[in-house]
């Protein structure tokens, strides 16, 4: 039996990581380690895959000035955001946790398209 691709585009994906960090911080559980994230979100870890979709969240987040939500992916180790990380931890997990996500509109996976 041939195994099913996923072939579904980078946008998609970074929609679904998005919807789980969202989820995450709207339940106020803090941060989530990178192979979870993965897991939920359905998309690829291992490499840089799983980071690529973070570092495109945290550009959204820029542009859109948004709290960097992508604060809340961490090393399972450390806890602590990789090293591509654009702020600073400490300000941003509680910023990110403490935002008022429900006042922001949801992206579409289209709204990713300039970052992927």
């Amino acid at each position: 039996m041939i195994p099913e691709m996923n072939y579904d585009s980078c946008e998609e994906r970074c929609l679904r990581v998005w919807n789980v960090l969202i989820a995450r911080a709207t339940a106020l559980e803090g941060p989530i380690p990178y192979v979870e994230l993965a897991e939920e979100a359905d998309v690829p870890f291992g490499g840089l895959r799983a980071g690529q979709y973070v570092r495109q969240i945290e550009q959204y987040c820029l542009d859109h000035g948004h709290p960097l939500l992508n604060a809340l992916a961490v090393n399972g180790r450390t806890r602590r955001p990789g090293l591509r990380f654009g702020g600073d931890p400490a300000v941003e997990m509680p910023r990110a946790l403490n935002h008022n996500w429900g006042a922001v509109a949801a992206p579409t996976a289209e709204d990713f398209r300039q970052y992927c």
